[in-house]
């Protein structure tokens, strides 16, 4: 912004926009109160059955739910535009004031170009002579300066705002322009002392990143910014840097009881960041997938989906990116697992590894219990995570079983998730990850059903009772053959 623009603006058209937003917030605000009151509530209160039950309820929830995020997301833009009409204004009242107190000092503005430039008057000198025509100079140019600023950060925010979604509207609140862009700088700041060596983050610098994703970890533009300006390479060795107790021997000892909050909150920032459809949100969910298979760091033994799936135990992560996730994750499981016949020995922790998961319940080598918690929060992508296929009848491996009667091994799916694995340790395993999304799947109509392993346990008791040890494990392996009552389950 120049001189002469903001000197000369007239901002009614802005006037007529405001106006005109706020008139469509009135509309908004009826028609969310009609689909929430009227289409939501009568849906809640009918009898449906059938296709209707399922189909039909849900899409009526995501319609009513669109209104909503229509009226919220048009209250944004129209704070956005508000605020920032005000402060120009406020900027060329400053402006004209300034110029006029240049006029009581015999100082003459004029326009030149795209700039401006400050005489004294030819009769009279200024009392101040050089000094004055220097100082209005300045002051002029800082409040251009300023108005600039609040141009095109007011840009930036409201096309950040605008492209968080390709369809529908996003639902994300802003009060004014300041709010919108202190979001956005924050990601910036946040994530520039994610991408630091973690042998030269600080603690005070942890606490600023731990408060401040704790801050912001519901806001999806600051999450969208956040994760696309570390990238998916840099979140990965960001987290499975700063859990090595050999990078940074001070933050480890000083910060160690407070690595589960951050894990925490990192992971709810991911989860809010992937429900935004930017370009770049896209661009960071395919290079998530596909650094899974691959080793984090120049001299790692971590593998990114064993740092990712422990940055996926909270939040509500977008559906699909969860599908491509998963799939691409079972490919892996089934390359290093022989199809499920042997226990992947992949994921195994070694004594140079990081502890990944800060919760206690495990250490997090494992990226399929990360990930199975991450499937408890979405059912969608839970239920159609479970009705797909491990192993196919091309994958023809001797404990696979004839499932469709037609003579030939065909496909265990997720379903049968505890026979993948051959042993009885495995099958255990294999049960407990499962049982880690089972609420999710069957919170959705699901031809996937819950396991009962204690009702399986009394229906196959052990054909002897446990000896002392040492003879325990050969008695295992004499005592406790598979079940055909669960095998044919």
């Amino acid at each position: 912004m120049d001189f002469e623009s903001l000197h000369s603006a007239n901002f009614k058209l802005l006037d007529d926009v405001v106006t005109d937003w706020t008139n469509v917030l009135t509309k908004l605000a009826d028609l969310e109160k009609d689909a929430k009151e009227g289409l939501q509530g009568k849906s809640a209160k009918a009898n449906w059955a059938g296709y209707n039950a399922t189909v039909s309820r849900e899409f009526i929830g995501k319609t009513a739910g669109e209104f909503q995020d229509a009226h919220t997301q048009a209250t944004s833009i129209r704070n956005i535009i508000r605020d920032t009409r005000d402060e120009l204004k406020t900027q060329q009242r400053l402006l004209k004031e300034a110029v006029e107190r240049g006029r009581s000092k015999h100082l003459t503005v004029a326009v030149s170009g795209s700039g401006f430039v400050v005489r004294e008057d030819p009769d009279k000198k200024a009392p101040g002579g050089q000094k004055d025509t220097e100082a209005l100079r300045d002051e002029l140019q800082g409040i251009i300066n300023k108005a600039t600023e609040i141009d095109s950060t007011a840009s930036t925010a409201l096309k950040s705002l605008v492209d968080l979604t390709d369809y529908g509207f996003a639902g994300v609140s802003q009060k004014d322009r300041d709010s919108a862009i202190a979001s956005l700088r924050a990601a910036e700041r946040l994530a520039a002392l994610a991408k630091k060596k973690p042998e030269d983050l600080t603690v005070k610098e942890f606490d600023e990143l731990n408060a401040g994703l704790k801050e912001h970890s519901g806001d999806e533009m600051f999450a969208e910014h956040f994760a696309t300006t570390l990238g998916a390479k840099g979140t990965l060795e960001f987290w499975a840097g700063v859990n090595s107790p050999f990078s940074n021997r001070e933050l480890f000892s000083d910060r160690r009881e407070q690595y589960d909050e951050l894990q925490k909150h990192l992971s709810l920032t991911l989860a809010t960041a992937t429900q935004a459809d930017t370009p770049e949100m896209s661009k960071w969910k395919y290079e998530m997938t596909d650094l899974g298979s691959q080793t984090v760091g120049k001299q790692g033994t971590t593998m990114g989906f064993q740092v990712m799936s422990n940055l996926m135990r909270w939040g509500n992560f977008e559906d699909q990116f969860l599908k491509d996730y998963g799939s691409a994750l079972m490919e892996t499981e089934k390359k290093v697992s022989a199809n499920g016949g042997r226990m992947p020995t992949i994921w195994a922790q070694t004594g140079i590894d990081p502890d990944l998961n800060r919760t206690g319940t495990d250490s997090g080598s494992d990226p399929m219990i990360g990930f199975m918690k991450a499937l408890s929060n979405s059912p969608d992508a839970a239920t159609d995570f479970f009705n797909d296929s491990f192993v196919t009848k091309d994958d023809d491996h001797e404990f696979l079983r004839d499932t469709d009667g037609d003579g030939n091994k065909g496909k265990v799916g997720l379903s049968n998730f505890q026979y993948l694995f051959g042993s009885a340790t495995g099958r255990r395993r294999g049960m407990k990850r499962a049982r880690k999304a089972s609420q999710a799947a069957t919170t959705w109509p699901s031809p996937w059903k819950q396991p009962r392993p204690a009702t399986r346990q009394a229906r196959c008791p052990r054909r002897t009772p446990p000896p002392t040890m040492p003879d325990r494990r050969s008695w295992w392996r004499t005592s406790s053959p598979r079940c055909p009552r669960i095998l044919s389950a």
